[in-house]
């Protein structure tokens, strides 16, 4: 299974327990926003965003609760591929809905060597 596949099969499974929303944020409720990161663990993969990295903070609101996520650039895209590809019910997070740890290991931001 490549990274990505096991970063999608993250996604989805963190979108399945509503941990999640499983709508990429809209341009009215939601917003995204980056800078370098500063070791807080990232929502998909669990691994801390390095200050070599660029962390994407991304906010989810259905206009009552509000949700914020702070993601590694590649387990965004990994998390957007799923929602886009997956046809899961839409279903948004309730701002009380605790996140669970995720494995560190499944952490691959920094690019792999070229061959």
């Amino acid at each position: 299974m490549s990274i990505d596949n096991t970063l999608r099969a993250q996604a989805r499974k963190l979108i399945q327990a509503g941990k999640l929303p499983n709508r990429l944020p809209d341009r009215i409720w939601g917003r995204v926003w980056g800078g370098p990161g500063v070791g807080t663990p990232c929502t998909v993969c669990g691994a801390p965003v390095q200050q070599d990295e660029a962390e994407l903070e991304v906010e989810w609101s259905d206009g009552a609760s509000t949700s914020t996520h702070r993601l590694h650039a590649r387990c965004l895209a990994a998390l957007e591929v799923e929602i886009r590809e997956s046809g899961l019910p839409q279903r948004t997070l309730a701002a009380s809905d605790p996140l669970e740890s995720v494995p560190a290991a499944l952490s691959a931001d920094k690019p792999e060597a070229a061959a």
